[in-house]
């Protein structure tokens, strides 16, 4: 806290050095009506508002958000438009670890500090959030029951007066979709600030809702497996009879240079093929969160009725390309040509699916080593 606090007073005097700095980071802006991207849990619930992503830069910027990412596709600075040409609000933002810190700007020409913030992750999960501003202090800590939010337990302090605390209170059904957030005060007294509007389910809102699980939860089981040793590849392996959820497989670099010393030329057979991985299918790698078993059983029963493997397996290579995309410092040591992708039990999926999975630059250079 005291070292968020001296930012705070030091702070105004960094914006022209974050602004050069984050120049040099963006590699990729994308363009929303209002606030897309969420910076804490379930923001839009409790704002009860989200914005619409943008295909192109709006001729109008009033009202919208831009947001630039890094090599590692992580927001580095985010702007918000006002009525004024030209004018927004600027927040930037430096990555440590597990530990995430922004500062915030007016939309002036004067570039005035509003805040400043910081969020301390561990394995993927964010566990506290301090925010320093002009009016006053919030802090928040982050509780979790089998790997889902259950409270925030908040104290906000404006400047001159008392401290004042509650806690945000987290339900959900039995598939593990959120239906009430509430906040409930010293008090006694409990206010809703979000409840959910009874849905009908059906096999594309299933398969939704599992992608979302998928990409929360395989970081995690991933993470906790404790792996030193550099990694190649990350494979979700489905059996077409009982497709969901996927067993998980990690490939080793160490193993995949023994597989090309031994013989390069037969070295794709075994490069790909989740079944020669040591590590593959074990223990540690089960994906057993009850709520996410509940929707696969559920799934699992519609795709057979339904005849839609095909929807299913779609879902799992889009789960592939977006983890293959996100940020694995801290919780892999992975190759220059990391990878993730989507395959089933005999291998046979393996080329149709690399080519939805595998980033073009680097299904080319395989393809040129001969690997694919």
């Amino acid at each position: 806290m005291e070292k968020l606090a001296k930012r705070f007073a030091n702070a105004v005097q960094e914006y022209e050095a974050l602004r050069k700095k984050t120049a040099v980071e963006v590699i990729r802006w994308e363009w929303a009506a209002g606030p897309y991207y969420e910076l804490l849990p379930f923001e839009h619930l409790r704002t009860r508002f989200k914005g619409k992503l943008l295909k192109i830069e709006p001729t109008k910027k009033n009202g919208c958000w831009q947001y630039g990412f890094d090599q590692q596709n992580r927001i580095v600075v985010i702007r918000q438009y006002t009525e004024l040409e030209n004018s927004f609000y600027e927040e930037f933002f430096d990555y440590s670890g597990e530990v995430t810190e922004g500062v915030r700007f007016t939309y002036a020409d004067t570039k005035e500090l509003l805040n400043v913030t910081k969020y301390q992750f561990e394995k993927g999960l964010l566990l506290y959030f301090e925010r320093h501003a002009q009016m006053g202090i919030t802090k928040e800590d982050y509780i979790y029951q089998a790997g889902k939010l259950a409270k925030i337990y908040v104290k906000q302090q404006e400047n001159g007066q008392a401290e004042t605390t509650y806690e945000i209170a987290f339900k959900y059904d039995e598939l593990g979709v959120i239906e009430l957030i509430e906040n409930i005060y010293p008090n006694g007294y409990r206010k809703n600030i979000y409840q959910a509007v009874p849905k009908k389910r059906t096999l594309q809102t299933l398969l939704l809702l599992i992608q979302e699980m998928l990409c929360q939860q395989i970081p995690q089981k991933i993470t906790t497996a404790n792996i030193v040793e550099k990694v190649y590849c990350v494979v979700l392996v489905y059996d077409e009879q009982n497709i969901l959820p996927p067993l998980l497989g990690v490939g080793l670099e160490t193993e995949r240079q023994n597989w090309l010393n031994k013989n390069a030329q037969k070295a794709k057979s075994y490069l790909w093929n989740p079944a020669e991985f040591s590590l593959f299918d074990t223990e540690k790698f089960w994906l057993q969160d009850q709520a996410l078993e509940k929707a696969c059983e559920l799934a699992n029963q519609e795709i057979e009725i339904q005849g839609k493997q095909a929807a299913a397996i779609k879902m799992l290579n889009q789960v592939a390309k977006d983890l293959a995309v996100i940020d694995w410092r801290g919780k892999l040591n992975i190759t220059d040509d990391f990878v993730v992708y989507a395959v089933d039990t005999h291998n046979a999926d393996f080329t149709k699916n690399s080519k939805v999975s595998f980033p073009q630059h680097l299904l080319t250079a395989f393809n040129q080593k001969g690997w694919v």
